[in-house]
């Protein structure tokens, strides 16, 4: 088994002792690692490690979305939501996985597709959740939810607007207010706003729709001062030009993350 363990060399000096220490249990055990492939290197591998939070799973996961290799994260952060195992587990895991007692899970993607007169103009992917927002100022938002059953048209006024996987609901979309999913749905949330429509009751900021579901958003503000960034997972953001729309919904590429 080849195992490339990943690590933030930036955000935290410490990132760097957490990976060693990985590596000291899996020479244990005889398992041939190495630190940070390059891309041309990331196919051979038959294990991610993710060291660190969740903003190495994010990363790590957005690296191998086309690849269908299993992540282990291995929390050295905060939260870690994303990680599979805390820092004190890493030789019981380990001896798991060389047992091969564990599951790989599917999780779902989102794929974004910024289009300017029918044509493509770029597109972001994320495992968590696209948002759609200003930069502290207000934005106004038109977006079209069509699901496998109906088309539901509403304006937003406000911080943005949250589209949110499984994975993702426990992130940026519950601290928006939306909901935590125990099912493969989406999740969306206007983001410190309201959602305006008729066919909606007015007092609701958040839907759980199906996978399939594709949202379709276009910017209202007509202000080219006030035009809103597309964000994937918080790391990668793209500002949308006048005449911008936004395709929002499920991914062909799928990750899959080891669960013990």
């Amino acid at each position: 088994m080849k195992i490339a363990i990943f690590y933030n060399k930036k955000t935290n000096p410490q990132n760097k002792k957490y990976a060693l220490e990985v590596a000291v249990v899996l020479e244990k055990h005889q398992l041939k690692y190495f630190f940070n492939p390059e891309l041309s290197d990331i196919k051979r591998i038959d294990l991610a490690i993710a060291v660190g939070g969740d903003g190495t799973v994010l990363y790590v996961a957005n690296l191998l979305a086309d690849l269908k290799i299993p992540i282990l994260g291995i929390n050295f952060g905060h939260r870690g939501y994303l990680c599979s195992i805390q820092k004190d587990e890493i030789a019981n895991g380990l001896q798991k996985i060389i047992a091969k007692k564990y599951e790989i899970e599917e999780r779902t993607r989102l794929r974004a597709e910024i289009i300017n007169q029918n044509h493509p103009t770029s597109t972001l992917e994320a495992l968590n959740e696209i948002s759609i927002g200003g930069i502290n100022r207000t934005v106004h938002l038109n977006a079209t939810v069509v699901t496998p059953q109906k088309s539901i048209e509403t304006e937003i006024t406000g911080d943005g607007l949250i589209v949110s996987t499984r994975t993702g609901s426990t992130a940026y979309n519950i601290n928006a207010g939306g909901p935590i999913l125990l099912t493969e749905a989406l999740s969306i949330v206007a983001n410190n706003a309201f959602f305006q429509s008729d066919a909606l009751l007015s007092i609701t900021k958040s839907l759980v729709v199906p996978s399939e579901t594709l949202i379709k958003v276009t910017d209202l503000s007509h202000n080219a001062a006030n035009l809103p960034y597309v964000i994937a997972d918080g790391q990668k953001s793209i500002k949308i030009s006048k005449g911008d729309r936004i395709s929002i919904r499920k991914a062909k590429n799928k990750n899959y993350f080891m669960k013990f």
